[in-house]
């Protein structure tokens, strides 16, 4: 927090990626520190550091936000900063070494993530444990949803290994074929290569397969080296993911919006 006000002290706005740039250079940060990563997230842990930082001096009314992503230190954070000596400092430091300054937008983003994966792993449950022909009709809807067309389900027994194809246009010229396999084991390659074998009676060049199970590394090298074809590879956790993100087999439970001020309103004459 000090290094912070630091920076910005003498009184003029900074950008939040000023600001950014600035603490890296205060703190004589690597590249390779200053762009890791969180695990399952594209936030950087410094710049999600600097924001937690930051919320923290606007709670204590030490920084103001003066416009849109742009901030100021205040009179009581000069104070704040000329009354801390540097042993002050060096105390504070090592008291507080072990705890992290959290953004409480992080923490939501993160709660989400938790919820939601706990979310897919119920999803992939139930849809085992539906009948067979379930998962072939939620794939359809799903394809739908995600704008891929119009789909069919074919007639079982005289699929020849499809179970469904989306229209891509309304004359049905460019299709696509789909494949779900509501499984515990594993899809081996020899099971893509039928469905491949499968689109090229169709004369179809798109195709994608569904499992509630996984892939084994021999199918998807099978699937990387088709040229004259494209074989899109689902799993039970990226369905899952899919039917989250687009709606397919859930309902909202709760919504919240986060707003944040709008400057322009505020500097109306």
């Amino acid at each position: 927090m000090i290094p912070f006000l630091k920076i910005i002290s003498d009184g003029r706005p900074y950008t939040s990626n000023e600001i950014i740039d600035l603490l890296a250079d205060y703190f004589k940060l690597s590249e390779e520190q200053r762009l890791t990563k969180h695990e399952n997230s594209k936030d950087y842990k410094f710049t999600s550091r600097v924001r937690g930082t930051r919320h923290r001096l606007k709670e204590l009314e030490l920084i103001d936000e003066v416009g849109q992503s742009l901030y100021q230190i205040t009179k009581t954070g000069k104070e704040f900063l000329k009354e801390s000596t540097q042993s002050e400092i060096s105390i504070e430091i090592i008291e507080s070494n072990d705890e992290e300054i959290v953004d409480p937008i992080d923490v939501m983003r993160n709660t989400k993530s938790q919820i939601d994966k706990e979310l897919a792993q119920s999803i992939v449950k139930k849809i085992k444990n539906a009948h067979w022909t379930k998962l072939e009709k939620i794939v359809i809807e799903l394809l739908e949803k995600m704008g891929y067309g119009k789909g069919e389900l074919t007639n079982r027994g005289a699929d020849k290994g499809i179970d469904g194809k989306i229209k891509e246009d309304k004359l049905g010229l460019d299709q696509i074929y789909v494949q779900a396999k509501r499984w515990e084991e594993p899809v081996g390659a020899p099971e893509l290569q039928r469905f491949s074998g499968a689109l090229d009676g169709e004369g179809v060049k798109k195709g994608v397969f569904i499992t509630t199970s996984y892939f084994t590394q021999p199918a998807m090298e099978y699937v990387n080296r088709l040229e004259s074809k494209t074989i899109i590879l689902i799993d039970g956790e990226q369905l899952a993911e899919l039917m989250i993100e687009h709606g397919v087999g859930v309902s909202d439970r709760e919504v919240f919006v986060l707003k944040k001020i709008d400057h322009s309103f505020f500097n109306e004459e």
